[in-house]
């Protein structure tokens, strides 16, 4: 809850019971997808435990993860839904580390990488969308979430109760 963060110890458990490494994510359960990650909490666990501590959460533009790098003790970080939405986001963050200028992602390669995506979803998933979003099941409506997240990055819309056959 907000009242009571339980990172530094639960973390501490972790790390005691043998753990190689731990991640930390800077949001109460409270607040879900709302607010802002607390990343003075995660650099406070990484600080305090033997093991790696990797960092996740507000990772959505390559110099955002280079910052937390750079300014927190943590070994890593994860960029879940900054990733979804930028594919590239971890090879531009990697380019700035480097020293070298943000790669530039083509539009071409942007809808290469959605029709690809599209396929995979429609093929190695054998998704079939359905309409009823109270039966709608991992396979079937996590992965248009997920589509939706990358549409809506490159300004379209895109409702998860459609099917890809009415989009494509």
């Amino acid at each position: 809850t907000e009242d009571e963060i339980n990172a530094p110890l639960v973390a501490r458990l972790v790390a005691d019971a043998g753990a190689s490494a731990v991640t930390v994510h800077g949001r109460t359960a409270k607040q879900a997808y709302t607010g802002s990650s607390d990343w003075s909490l995660i650099d406070r666990v990484a600080r305090d435990l033997p093991i790696p501590v990797i960092g996740s959460g507000d990772l959505v533009e390559p110099e955002q993860i280079v910052e937390r790098l750079r300014t927190t003790r943590v070994a890593g970080v994860i960029a879940g839904r900054g990733v979804l939405r930028n594919p590239w986001l971890l090879a531009q963050a990697s380019d700035l580390l480097a020293g070298r200028p943000i790669r530039t992602v083509s539009s071409d390669e942007r809808a290469r990488f959605l029709l690809d995506y599209i396929d995979l979803l429609l093929h190695e998933l054998k998704l079939r969308p359905c309409r009823d979003a109270g039966a709608a099941t991992y396979p079937a409506w996590r992965p248009l979430v997920r589509l939706d997240w990358i549409l809506v990055s490159e300004g379209l819309e895109f409702s998860a109760y459609e099917t890809l056959d009415d989009r494509v």
